[in-house]
């Protein structure tokens, strides 16, 4: 059976250009627009699902990432950020297309911090927006 090919896929170690992450705002709104039909309170079971998936999968690769020398736990750091960072670039394409008015300049990149203070935090961002207090957040 010949291998299924699929319309998205990122390859991060050849460079991701505006280009290919336009192509893949394309069907991530696809995507959307699939969700959009759902009942509000599917969105909001799939939401609680998946986030309980993601916490779950960061608590492991914590625990794993402990046990490994501080050189292959930054090295995976790395890699792990670049991929946040591409996923970020695709949803905020996604989000300036579908909502051209909210568009703004992006803010300039944040210089790392040098301080002996600054590690690993456990999330890069809340899962869940501000606000929605109709989801519980002890997922």
């Amino acid at each position: 059976m010949p291998k299924r090919k699929f319309l998205r896929r990122f390859e991060p170690r050849y460079g991701v250009g505006a280009s290919l992450v336009a192509e893949e705002a394309k069907a991530l709104s696809r995507e959307v627009e699939d969700h959009e039909s759902a009942a509000p309170a599917d969105v909001d079971a799939r939401l609680i699902e998946r986030h309980a998936s993601c916490r779950r999968c960061w608590d492991e690769l914590q625990l794993l990432l402990g046990h490994l020398p501080e050189r292959d736990r930054r090295i995976v750091h790395c890699l792990l950020f670049r991929d946040f960072y591409h996923i970020l670039e695709l949803y905020l394409c996604h989000v300036r297309t579908k909502h051209p008015e909210l568009s703004a300049p992006s803010p300039p990149p944040m210089k790392p911090k040098k301080s002996a203070d600054s590690e690993f935090d456990e999330w890069l961002f809340d899962p869940l927006p501000k606000g929605d207090s109709h989801v519980s957040r002890n997922t």
